[in-house]
């Protein structure tokens, strides 16, 4: 079969033939558009036809500016360009922009005045020497006006007791003397911290025996211990060395007595003043020259005793005899610092289970006594103070 092609039209042509209907004659073929492509070659050729010259960057002339004569704004001015004045020119009559009739202001940088360092450095000098010259004139002129003349005083130091076991220093002062610090009732006149007496006036005493270090006999401190400074040795001085104010707790005080050297006296120095017709030359050599001085204190008062050492290979059985002497005679009694009374008869006894020798008296709880603890005589006022000093040796 035969492909159908409708009438008037060519499907397989190039150029279609455009029909009007049936039993009409086509149209004409439209002409075809002539089109020319336009480039960069072609516009040069063209300007160089017209008579223009090849294109060139454009490089602006540079154009001087003169502001006109006359007051001058504080706004910047822009200058004004050919190419300004071809793209835009003003009309004669420009709506013109209101703001009312406010004046330009000027802005002026203020610049703060400047801190005057002199200025502040005379001000703080001068309320610095106001202020030193009146404590100058309050605590150095003032007083020399108005402080009355103060009384002429005597320093008396004084010493305080440390803990037991230790020595105080050597407190120096002429016919003075300190005690350690003990309990004191109200009603004395002596602190609580040292108990100063002045002993009688008496001549300068010739060159004393010392020993170079004193060492106490106590294996155990005493309660309290100190340090007096005798410039002369007198029995009045020596026991005012040795009292202390009535206690109700029974204590008891080493003394170490001392010269104005500092150095410490021996036994010999003081034993003429209690039992020189006991301990002569000969007796005093059975012993070692460092004694130790204890005072035994109660309620009832201060009771001396002495502690002595047997000198090393010395005959103990000699220095017993030479030692019984004390019975012979009441040199003895010296060593009481109160009167103890009427005295009895010597009697055997015991002191901590060792021998011992006592002597009672009318005034109650008074006995003298001494006994041998050992190669240690102890020498007491007191009973209660041996037994105490007893324990002190042995412990």
């Amino acid at each position: 079969m035969a492909d159908f092609q409708p009438q008037g039209q060519n499907w397989s042509g190039q150029n279609p033939v455009i029909g009007t209907g049936e039993g009409e004659v086509p149209l004409a073929k439209p002409p075809i558009a002539d089109m020319t492509m336009r480039t960069m070659g072609s516009d040069i050729s063209s300007m160089k036809t017209s008579g223009g010259g090849e294109p060139r960057p454009y490089a602006p002339k540079e154009v001087s500016y003169s502001a006109p004569a006359g007051p001058t704004s504080s706004a910047p001015q822009m200058p004004v360009t050919p190419q300004m004045q071809q793209s835009y020119t003003a009309p004669s009559a420009s709506p013109q922009m209101n703001f009312g009739n406010v004046a330009p202001v000027n802005i002026v940088a203020q610049t703060a005045p400047a801190k005057s360092g002199s200025a502040l450095f005379i001000t703080l000098a001068a309320i610095i020497t106001s202020i030193g010259l009146g404590a100058v004139g309050y605590f150095f002129v003032y007083p020399q006006f108005t402080a009355p003349a103060a009384p002429a005083v005597t320093e008396q130091p004084a010493s305080t007791a440390p803990a037991p076991g230790t020595e105080t220093p050597a407190v120096t002062a002429p016919a003075t003397t300190t005690a350690a610090t003990e309990p004191v009732p109200p009603a004395t006149t002596t602190s609580a911290t040292s108990t100063t007496s002045t002993a009688p006036a008496a001549p300068t005493a010739s060159k004393l025996p010392t020993v170079l270090v004193h060492i106490s006999l106590l294996k155990t401190a005493a309660d309290f211990s100190t340090e007096v400074t005798l410039s002369n040795v007198t029995i009045d001085a020596v026991k005012s060395a040795f009292t202390s104010n009535p206690v109700e707790i029974p204590t008891l005080k080493e003394v170490t007595l001392k010269n104005d050297s500092g150095d410490v006296y021996a036994f010999a120095a003081l034993s003429p003043l209690f039992m020189p017709s006991t301990f002569t030359s000969a007796t005093l050599a059975m012993f070692s020259p460092d004694a130790s001085f204890v005072t035994y204190t109660d309620k009832t008062g201060s009771w001396p005793a002495i502690v002595l050492q047997l000198a090393t290979g010395a005959d103990a059985a000699a220095a017993k005899t030479a030692v019984a002497a004390i019975e012979k005679n009441s040199e003895y009694q010296t060593l009481f610092i109160t009167d103890p009374g009427t005295a009895s008869t010597w009697k055997d006894g015991k002191v901590a289970n060792a021998p011992a020798r006592y002597i009672a008296f009318s005034k109650q709880g008074v006995a003298f006594n001494y006994t041998w603890l050992g190669d240690k005589l102890v020498i007491s006022s007191s009973y209660a103070g041996a037994q105490e000093i007893a324990k002190r040796i042995s412990q």
